[in-house]
């Protein structure tokens, strides 16, 4: 397990369904919010007990209510990604 920063993605408004609405009132429940910095733990590998493949991975996530939670890594970008994304959205690179 590793300790990396990570920033909340942002979603689209043409990638919102009943799934995606749910997860977003679990961002306002836990706390979460877009472009600001966690602090997270990667989590370990964890495999599905059927297929024997590794599932997605995870952060523990410290959310802004002081509380710790598991959550799926695919929601995040890691710092470095963020910051590509910044650099091309201000058009250096």
């Amino acid at each position: 397990m590793s300790d990396v920063s990570i920033v909340l993605k942002p979603m689209k408004s043409t990638d919102i369904d009943w799934e995606k609405i749910a997860t977003m009132s679990m961002y306002s429940v836990y706390k979460v919010q877009y472009d600001k910095v966690y602090q997270a733990t990667e989590t370990p590998t964890i495999y599905n007990p059927d297929t024997l493949e590794p599932v997605d991975k995870s952060y523990i996530v410290k959310c802004d209510d002081g509380k710790f939670r598991k959550m799926d890594a695919n929601l995040f970008y890691t710092l470095s990604e963020w910051r590509e994304l910044q650099i091309k959205k201000l058009g250096i690179r």
